[in-house]
């Protein structure tokens, strides 16, 4: 079995795992008689399934439920299609039953791009009819991809300097001040979100990806740079997330009374950047062609999916010295692209969270870039395109477009050495 199934299977043993813990054999038992139940139909209903495939009928195979699969897969098959690498004659067509879409008003923005099913009956007949093969266009390697570059990046270079798809209707920019303003924003106030991924949200899946997590203080330098330089700071989340303490310019969004699906949007959307780390909703600031600058990258050879991102992994130890592991080392192992948390349990390797130096650094870069004021001189250059040479194909980040902090391989040369 290839190291790309491994993990795959990996995974989904791990997650069945949990839910089982957390859900009891009941529930286990309801799946597999679910799962008997939409198997036989599909037998059945081989004939229509057939048609369906030979007439062009396409499912693109979304995961609606997560944010970063809502946008990210969105986004690339759109790119994909108006570069012209799809085939033509085809009918494409979404399911995303209204209890499995992570932000509806996000998806009415794709609803122009994409013909989507939304009624449950409906999407249940459907999917059984594109149950093993027939009538599915499969999108997994845009942003899943184990053991294989994510095709996404290379999409979004092809993709080059066009305008991002989606822009805010004017209707969502009028909603957006007044949003502003009910947050305590000034009219003319420009801001900033920030975001890092907490165990709350997706307690189920908290097993599998706590290696993820990082602290939400280590941000609060980075927020406090922003504040002096005339911006705002918008803390995104939701109220499972630690709270901030009250800091002169910051609001803290994730537990505000304002938060929305839309807000959600209008706010990724307007921010002048986007300050988060390996979790999927700087992914919704990215498509409507936001900067993000983007801490605590796990695996290491992940970067932001857009040319204008720019991002800082984490640094990863072992015992028994602690002392972190050079990158050559990393990339010269899987471990580059270890994906779940028991394969750095397993292995006894342990992730570094960024500090909020590193962050603060990295979001002054970003800052400068966009004011036009930062400039990467001849060892800026060098040190990128040393890291860079670590990626070969088959790393998650190969094929992208964007950098990695300046400051940070400044401040971890002696890790680009063997």
């Amino acid at each position: 079995m290839s190291l790309r199934n491994l993990d795959k299977w990996r995974c989904a043993v791990e997650l069945l795992a949990s839910r089982v813990k957390g859900k009891g054999f009941t529930w286990i038992a309801s799946k597999i008689a679910k799962k008997t139940f939409t198997t036989l139909a599909w037998f059945v209903l081989i004939p229509i399934s057939a048609l369906g495939h030979f007439l062009g009928f396409r499912r693109v195979a979304f995961f609606t439920d997560r944010i970063g699969h809502l946008t990210a897969e969105f986004d690339c098959f759109e790119k994909e299609r108006r570069l012209g690498r799809l085939p033509s004659r085809r009918y494409w067509f979404v399911l995303a039953p209204k209890d499995k879409v992570a932000n509806s008003h996000l998806l009415n923005y794709w609803k122009p791009y994409f013909h989507v099913i939304s009624h449950p009956l409906a999407c249940s007949f459907l999917r059984i009819l594109t149950l093993r093969g027939f009538m599915v266009h499969d999108v997994s390697d845009y942003i899943l991809s184990f053991g294989k570059n994510a095709r996404y990046y290379e999409v979004n270079v092809a993709w080059g300097t066009r305008p991002p798809l989606l822009s805010l209707t004017d209707a969502d920019h009028k909603c957006e001040r007044a949003l502003l303003m009910e947050l305590g924003l000034p009219a003319d106030a420009w801001y900033v979100c920030f975001h890092n991924r907490e165990g709350g949200f997706s307690p189920q899946d908290e097993a599998i990806h706590s290696h993820r997590n990082a602290d939400a203080d280590s941000l609060i330098g980075a927020m406090q740079f922003v504040v002096s330089r005339g911006g705002w700071c918008i803390r995104m989340g939701d109220p499972t997330m630690k709270p901030l303490p009250p800091i002169p310019g910051v609001v803290d969004y994730a537990h505000h009374v304002m938060r929305s699906e839309q807000a959600d949007v209008l706010l990724c959307a307007g921010c002048r950047y986007f300050v988060g780390n390996t979790s999927g909703l700087w992914i919704l600031a990215s498509i409507f062609g936001v900067p993000c600058a983007l801490a605590n990258m796990i695996p290491v050879s992940t970067l932001g999916y857009s040319p204008i991102d720019i991002s800082i992994p984490k640094l990863l130890s072992q015992p028994p010295d602690n002392h972190p592991i050079s990158f050559p080392s990393i990339f010269s192992q899987p471990l580059a692209d270890f994906r779940l948390s028991s394969q750095y349990r397993l292995t006894g390797i342990v992730p570094l969270d960024n500090s909020s130096e590193e962050i603060c650094e990295l979001v002054q870069e970003m800052h400068g870039v966009i004011a036009k004021t930062w400039h990467y001189d001849l060892i800026d250059e060098e040190l990128q395109a040393k890291f860079r040479k670590l990626w070969r194909p088959g790393h998650y980040g190969y094929g992208a477009g964007g950098r990695t902090g300046a400051l940070f391989l400044r401040r971890h040369q002696k890790l680009l050495e063997g």
